[in-house]
């Protein structure tokens, strides 16, 4: 029991849920820029990697939102580490 309690803590702490439901209704259109952009603000102790790995799915559903400089300030609002914007 103890394990499953762990995993659910680490779940909880780093908005697991939450994360995994902003990037199905996205993928489903159900999510708005809004949401992504409150939610990356939100959680700005986030993993990085969960960070891009939503942005990725917000480039893919939405090409047309990352011309032009629109792809580095959102990573900059997520928070993302200097490096991995560059990637």
């Amino acid at each position: 029991m103890r394990i499953a309690g762990k995993i659910n803590n680490v779940i909880r702490e780093m908005c697991l849920r939450e994360l995994g439901q902003l990037e199905q209704d996205l993928v489903f259109g159900d999510a708005t820029t809004k949401e992504v952009i409150t939610f990356l603000r939100s959680n700005q102790d986030g993993m990085s990697e969960n960070k891009l790995r939503l942005l990725t799915i917000y480039a893919c559903v939405y090409p047309e939102k990352f011309e032009g400089d629109k792809a580095l300030k959102l990573m900059q609002d997520a928070g993302t580490e200097k490096r991995q914007r560059h990637a």
